[in-house]
C-alpha cells in the first residue's frame, strides 16, 4: 500500500498493481484525477510491504510529495 498524510491524517490510500513493464521488485501506483486533485505539497507517503492478510506490516520508504501540476478530468 501507498498511503499518503497531511499533518498525520491519512488522505489517501493507493494500491500498487502489476504493470507488464515493471521489472522484478518494482510496482505501480496509478491515482485518479480526482485523487491527485486532493494532494499537496508537502504531503507524506510511506510505502509499505505487507504479508498475506496484512499479518506483518513494513514501512520501506517514506518521502514527501513536490506537487508540479494537478490533473483534471
Amino acid at each position: 500500500a501507498m498511503d499518503i498524510k497531511r499533518s498525520g491524517t491519512l488522505i489517501l490510500s493507493l494500491l500498487p498493481a502489476a504493470d507488464p513493464d515493471d521489472a522484478p521488485g518494482e510496482f505501480t501506483v496509478s491515482l485518479s484525477a480526482t485523487e491527485s486533485q486532493q494532494l499537496e505539497t508537502g504531503d507524506i507517503f510511506d510505502i509499505e510491504l505487507s504479508t498475506e492478510q496484512d499479518a506483518v506490516v513494513w514501512t520501506v520508504a517514506q518521502g514527501s510529495m513536490i506537487i508540479i501540476e494537478d490533473v483534471t478530468a
